[in-house]
């Protein structure tokens, strides 16, 4: 018999997301810091902070990585996209701060996700997004959306 380890982290500084995310509760845009944060200190509000909030949790948070990268070390958000009939997947790698797509160790964690076959999604800082896929991957109705709407 087998124990599966569970990982238990928490956000500790890091306040990335209250940059690379859009939450419509507070008409908060994407790549923009929100109002209510105080940057790599935390929420202003976090008692009283939108469901949008509550309920996201990076890949690094839900014990993904090594400690050493959590996204305001490494520059980058990773989290997984799932279509709504969980058929179809993919890792999005969100900038928070400008060329962090382009470090070695960025890169090499893209390369993982690729080599066991799932498709990453960057969305650098400014600009458009562009999607990397496995070698023979046949995109989905996911990240056809995706392609279709860049």
């Amino acid at each position: 018999m087998t124990e599966e380890r569970k990982v238990v982290r928490s956000c500790g500084e890091c306040t990335a997301c209250c940059k690379t995310h859009y939450i419509q509760e507070l008409q908060k845009l994407p790549g923009v810091w929100c109002k209510h944060c105080s940057v790599g200190i935390g929420c202003k509000i976090y008692d009283q902070r939108p469901t949008e909030c509550r309920e996201y949790a990076c890949e690094w948070l839900r014990g993904s990585g090594l400690e050493s990268e959590r996204p305001d070390k490494t520059g980058t958000i990773i989290d997984t996209m799932i279509s709504d009939d969980k058929r179809e997947a993919l890792i999005r790698i969100v900038e928070v701060s400008e060329n962090a797509i382009e470090r070695l160790r960025v890169r090499q964690m893209a390369e993982y996700f690729l080599s066991s076959g799932v498709p990453v999604y960057f969305v650098p800082l400014h600009g458009s997004g562009n999607i990397e896929l496995p070698w023979g991957f046949k995109p989905g109705p996911i990240l056809k959306k995706i392609i279709e709407s860049r």
